[in-house]
């Protein structure tokens, strides 16, 4: 019987260890494609309610700064309900939030309310005058591995009184 001195191929041991290093860079790329399918749908539903949130904001912007919609109200919510214009309409990922989904908070009138608003270290100036803080929050929904969280997009802006 003749030996072969110089036989070629592979041992058992040679190609386990490459199905398995095969096994974990496939691993890696399906985390890889998951982590960034995720990404892309929680940037959809945030600008989803970006949209939601400008659209508010422009039936804000047309409201006078006497209405209702701008009252102190205690620090309480406004909800949008309380917009006299047409009804927005609310992506499902907004609208499965409830009620609250779209709601903004108004702050003291700044010439009234005992502090410096504006940083230059005098309290209820003139300047101050005819102005409140309006936070726009709208949230939603994110759903990711069978869980739903609840997200919130906040927009803060000032109303001012024109004279």
């Amino acid at each position: 019987m003749k030996k072969l001195s110089n036989q070629g191929g592979f041992t058992l041991i040679e190609a386990l260890t490459a199905v398995f290093i095969l096994g974990v860079g496939i691993i890696a790329l399906y985390t890889l494609q998951m982590t960034g399918v995720r990404g892309n749908f929680d940037a959809q539903m945030r600008t989803q309610a970006i949209a939601v949130a400008g659209d508010v904001l422009e039936q804000l912007a047309q409201q006078e700064f006497t209405d209702g919609v701008f009252d102190y109200n205690s620090g309480k919510a406004h909800k949008s309900s309380e917009l006299t214009a047409p009804a927005i309409t609310l992506p499902p990922a907004v609208e499965n939030v409830g009620a609250d989904a779209v709601s903004w908070t108004v702050s003291k009138d700044w010439g009234s309310d005992g502090e410096d608003n504006d940083g230059d270290g005098a309290t209820d100036e003139a300047d101050e005058a005819g102005m409140k803080k309006i936070e726009l929050t709208v949230k939603y929904k994110m759903v990711a591995n069978m869980i739903a969280r609840q997200k919130k997009v906040t927009l803060k802006y000032l109303k001012v009184k024109f004279m």
